[in-house]
């Protein structure tokens, strides 16, 4: 599919009486991804792809690989007009299996590329994943159709001719749990995150009259996650002998960044500081 990014912002007032209904709905994809239970709210910068929507045009047999969305957020495709899409999906709990079938399959890619899944480029016959136990699941979308992929769920597919899709990821309460662990996966990939979870969980527990009841459940649990995971790094570094912090205006969420990194390198804190700045200037 040929990607753009959706812009047509059109206010309410300018909007023609027969279009209101739409721009208000929650089910219009502009308006999904911050309705008030959606923890993407409360990122503060516009994600293009995962806040904002993207238009995407296909083609007679264009397709769109293998992949999971960024941060394993669930996602949502309207086809507008046109000619439908295939879609092939594997659940979630077969995620792993999957990744593995194909590193197998390509093992010379995989060495000199490890992340190369997250690129978008990497097509498999569905055939050969159920062959090895992945079970994969077909569905044909026509226009005026909507599909949900859930979280860490492979997708792929293609387009039967011309169309026109709009897709936008979105997070409920329940994906909090799930974007940690998408973040610990990344940590191992070297991957660099889209959004920092940690800053986003600090930001909503600093702020807790924005949230909804649900969410400021989820929050108060992962937020226990956080200060659990960064005792025993702390723990892990003044056993391996760290016994002076840098000071001055250091964000706490770099720090944290920052001594999660120097742990599982086994590095210094100084150096924990410069990768969590670096971290930073990436992911916030």
């Amino acid at each position: 599919d040929t990607a753009t990014t959706a812009i047509y912002t059109l206010s309410l007032h300018d909007a023609l009486p027969i279009y209101q209904g739409y721009a208000t709905s929650e089910w219009n994809l502009n308006n999904l991804p911050v309705v008030p239970n959606s923890i993407l709210k409360q990122i503060d910068m516009d994600i293009s792809g995962m806040k904002v929507p993207w238009l995407y045009v296909g083609m007679c047999f264009s397709t769109f690989c293998w992949h999971v969305e960024d941060h394993w957020t669930p996602s949502i495709n309207f086809l507008h007009w046109g000619e439908p899409k295939t879609w092939y999906g594997i659940p979630a709990k077969y995620a792993e299996k999957a990744e593995t079938v194909m590193r197998e399959s390509a093992t010379e890619l995989f060495q000199t590329q490890p992340d190369l899944l997250h690129h978008i480029v990497t097509t498999m016959n569905p055939n050969v994943l159920q062959a090895h136990g992945v079970p994969v699941y077909r569905m044909d979308q026509y226009a005026g159709e909507f599909i949900i992929t859930f979280c860490r769920g492979y997708h792929a597919g293609f387009n039967h001719g011309y169309n026109l899709a709009e897709a936008v990821n979105f997070a409920p309460p329940d994906w909090l749990q799930i974007g940690r662990k998408c973040v610990e996966h990344y940590s191992m990939m070297r991957r660099f995150c889209v959004f920092c979870h940690d800053e986003l969980v600090c930001k909503m527990a600093t702020h807790p009259e924005s949230l909804t009841l649900q969410v400021a459940a989820v929050c108060f649990k992962d937020m226990l996650t956080l200060v659990e995971q960064e005792k025993v790094h702390r723990r892990a570094l003044l056993e391996g002998g760290v016994r002076a912090a840098e000071t001055g205006a250091v964000h706490p969420v770099i720090c944290c960044l920052g001594l999660r990194e120097a742990h599982r390198k086994g590095g210094r804190l100084e150096r924990a500081l410069q990768i969590g700045r670096a971290s930073c200037r990436e992911r916030v």
